[in-house]
């Protein structure tokens, strides 16, 4: 390991990790943010209010204790997503639920008209995830401006533009600077979670022994959740895009690595035909013993992987795993001279090649994979 590289931490004592445990059930550093900013949010926002003298300084603390909760995430790049979303539902609803209360006045049918056209100019500008947003304001502005009928139903939308704005704001900085959590640490350890998944269910689709009975249920759940893990890392790959902080190359490699980690998955999943079409009897001793150890290893790497992402630290990849694969390629070198497979159906002997194959490429994107990581953490 080279000098620079993090080591990884001494393990804890028990007590040490059930008070981690606790801690992070409780997401005490999410409840003192949110309330903080709850507190930040209504006092500036009564406080803003009467600073311009508007009368309805409640109902502005209130709008803009929302706009913080609407916007703050658990990590910056999704607060940055979620303030862009917010400020442009916000101008859209703002605007319409002024034009149609100044035009139509407020009843039942004029907001049911407000709403689809203002789910109607969301579409047409693309900006889809600000529909409900949109939606709320428009409606809050028709809804509440009955309360102050004395006011300006403009100026009535222009105050909740402003309290909005100003919550925006609020949510921002407290997400800066109290914990700030950047979205590339959710990214690494969505991505640990995830090799951890693809770990399972490898094993379980080279398993030697004869799978249980409800073999293809546990399959079929495993699958689906990996598949949610990948698109849950993509969804943070795009928040670390709109972090500030972020250095561009840094999120040219971490989407490299979610490119090679679909591989893996999907090869993976191929290599199902081990069971369900009892790919295992073609096997010799030898070929047995030689994919048995090259199993192992894949598993090993895969655990070391895990444990690097997780605790944030760098280690030069091993050789054992691209010396196992080596070893593997001779020893179907060696089988295939046996012309053992002529006892088989074409077919089988097909899915029985394809399956090495797939196993191949498995262990290929590993070695791949653990490279990329290197390079990120070192």
């Amino acid at each position: 390991m080279k000098d620079e590289c993090k080591e990884p931490q001494a393990p804890s004592s028990p007590n040490d990790a059930q008070l981690q445990k606790l801690m992070n059930r409780l997401e005490l550093q999410i409840a003192m943010k949110a309330g903080v900013a709850a507190s930040i949010s209504l006092y500036l926002g009564v406080a803003f209010a009467k600073w311009l003298g508007r009368p309805d300084t409640l109902i502005s603390g209130t709008w803009c204790v929302l706009s913080t909760f609407v916007v703050m995430q658990a990590h910056l790049g999704g607060t940055y997503r979620a303030a862009w979303i917010r400020f442009l539902g916000v101008l859209i609803g703002s605007f319409t639920g002024g034009l149609f209360t100044s035009l139509f006045g407020s009843n039942a049918i004029t907001l049911g008209i407000s709403v689809v056209l203002t789910v109607l100019s969301c579409s047409l500008l693309q900006i889809k995830d600000s529909i409900r947003i949109a939606c709320m304001s428009v409606s809050i502005v028709m809804i509440l401006w009955g309360m102050q009928p004395s006011i300006s139903p403009w100026q009535f939308g222009w105050y909740r533009f402003l309290d909005s704005t100003l919550g925006i704001l609020i949510a921002v900085i407290i997400s800066h600077t109290l914990w700030p959590t950047k979205a590339t640490q959710k990214l690494r350890l969505s991505v640990a979670k995830t090799v951890q998944m693809i770990n399972r269910l490898f094993q379980m689709e080279l398993s030697l022994k004869p799978p249980s009975g409800n073999f293809q249920t546990i399959h079929k759940r495993l699958t689906r959740e990996i598949e949610q893990s990948i698109a849950q890392a993509q969804d943070f790959l795009v928040d670390s895009e709109l972090e500030v902080l972020s250095r561009t190359r840094r999120i040219e490699e971490w989407s490299s690595l979610l490119d090679r980690l679909s591989i893996i998955f999907d090869a993976t999943k191929e290599l199902n035909t081990f069971h369900t079409c009892s790919l295992e009897r073609i096997l010799d001793e030898h070929l047995r013993s030689k994919l048995e150890e090259t199993m192992n290893k894949a598993v090993k790497s895969m655990n070391l992987l895990i444990q690097r992402l997780k605790r944030e630290y760098a280690e030069e990849p091993s050789q054992e795993l691209r010396e196992a694969v080596e070893e593997l390629n001779k020893e179907l070198a060696r089988f295939r001279t046996t012309k053992a497979t002529r006892k088989f159906e074409r077919n089988e002997v097909e899915k029985f090649f394809v399956f090495f194959y797939n196993l191949r490429l498995v262990i290929e994107e590993l070695i791949k994979m653990e490279e990329k990581v290197y390079s990120l953490l070192a």
